[in-house]
C-alpha cells in the first residue's frame, strides 16, 4: 500500500508540518506502508498537485489544512476508490458527506482543562492569566476549557483573558505578562506558539509560574515553567494509516482529534523537573496525579468539558 502526505506549508518547520511527516514514517515502520511526502505551497496548484498524486498509484493520500479542502473534494470526487484523510479541515460538516474522506478538527478544551486545575492548584493569589496568540473557536474554546479546570478547584479564581494577536510576536507576550503580573496574577497559561517566548521571560522577571503550550521550556525557565499544553498532528496522520490498515477507515465522517485519542497531551515530565527545581516536589506529585485522573475521567466519559467557543467576559 502506498500513501502520501501532501502539505500546503513546508516541510522542516519543526512544527506541525514535520509532527505529520514523523506520523508518516511511523505508519511505515509499523503497517509496512511505502510513504512519500510532497509540497503544495500555492493554493492556485493544489488540485493539480493533489490529482498527480492520486494518478501516481497512492491508496491514502492525506491533505493538509482548511486550503487544501477544494481541491481534496474535487479530486476525491473523481477517484472514489482512494481514500483521502483531510487534515483539521471541514469537509464532512452542517450535513456534508464525502464517502471517501476522512477529515479531522482539533480540540483541545478537555486539555486546557487540565492546565486550569493545574494553574489554579498552584496559585496562590487566586489570580490566573491566559495569553492567546488569535482569538477564532479554537482559541476561545481552550480558553472557556482551562476556566472550567480552575473553577472545579476553585469556584472563586479571577481568571483574566489576553490576545497578543500573533503567534509570533514575544515582546507583546513579554507586556502582557508583566502587566498581569503586575494585577496579582501568579499563574498564566498560554495558547500562543513563540509569542509564550515572551511570557516566559516575563514570568522569570515577575516571579510567576506559566503552563505553556507546543513544546517544552523547562530548560528556559527551569523554576517558572510547569508543563505545557501539547498537540500532535503526527498522531492524526497515524490514526489516519492505523484504521486504514485494519479495514475501519472512516470515510464521509468527521473527528475531533482531543485527549481522547492522543491528539493533545499534557506531559507530566516537566512537572516533575520543576518540582525538582524548586524544591516542591509535593506540589508536583498533586498536579501529576491530577492529569492522570482527569484525563482518565475524560477518556471514560466520567468528565465532559462544556465546549464554548464565546470569548468570556472579563
Amino acid at each position: 500500500m502506498k500513501v502520501a502526505l501532501i502539505g500546503d506549508q513546508r516541510f522542516g518547520d519543526q512544527g506541525p508540518m514535520d509532527d505529520m511527516a514523523a506520523g508518516l514514517q511511523r505508519c511505515a515502520d509499523d503497517f509496512g506502508f511505502e510513504t512519500k511526502t510532497f509540497e503544495s505551497i500555492e493554493s492556485a496548484a493544489h488540485e493539480d498537485d493533489v490529482r498527480a498524486v492520486a494518478q501516481d498509484g497512492y491508496d491514502l493520500i492525506f491533505t493538509t489544512f482548511p486550503d487544501m479542502s477544494p481541491a481534496t473534494q474535487t479530486v476525491a470526487s473523481e477517484n472514489p476508490d482512494l481514500k483521502f484523510g483531510a487534515v483539521y479541515q471541514f469537509i464532512n460538516v452542517e450535513g456534508a458527506s464525502v464517502p471517501n474522506v476522512w477529515d479531522t478538527e482539533y480540540r483541545g478544551d478537555s486539555t486546557y482543562y487540565i492546565a486550569g486545575a493545574t494553574a489554579a492548584t498552584l496559585s496562590n493569589s487566586g489570580k490566573i492569566g491566559f495569553v492567546a496568540g488569535d482569538q477564532d473557536p479554537t482559541i476561545t474554546a481552550a480558553v472557556n476549557g482551562m476556566i472550567q479546570g480552575a473553577k472545579s478547584v476553585d469556584p472563586g479564581i479571577q481568571v483574566e483573558a489576553a490576545v497578543a494577536g500573533s503567534y509570533e510576536d514575544p515582546a507583546k507576550g513579554k507586556d502582557i505578562a508583566k502587566a498581569m503580573i503586575s494585577r496579582g496574577i501568579d499563574v498564566i497559561v498560554t495558547a500562543a506558539a513563540k509569542t509564550q517566548l515572551g511570557v516566559i521571560d516575563g514570568a522569570v522577571e515577575g516571579g510567576a509560574l506559566v503552563i505553556g503550550d507546543v513544546g517544552d521550556y523547562s530548560d528556559r525557565a527551569p523554576e517558572n515553567f510547569v508543563s505545557y499544553v501539547g498537540s500532535s498532528f503526527g498522531q492524526n496522520v497515524y490514526l489516519g494509516c492505523e484504521t486504514f490498515k485494519d479495514g475501519t477507515f472512516q470515510g464521509g465522517e468527521h473527528t475531533f482529534i482531543d485527549l481522547t485519542n492522543g491528539g493533545y497531551f499534557f506531559p507530566t515530565d516537566p512537572v516533575t523537573k520543576w518540582g525538582e527545581a524548586t524544591g516542591r516536589q509535593d506540589d508536583a506529585a498533586k498536579i501529576v496525579e491530577l492529569a492522570e485522573t482527569v484525563t482518565e475521567d475524560v477518556k471514560s466519559g466520567s468528565l465532559e468539558v462544556e465546549h464554548i467557543t464565546t470569548w468570556p467576559k472579563s
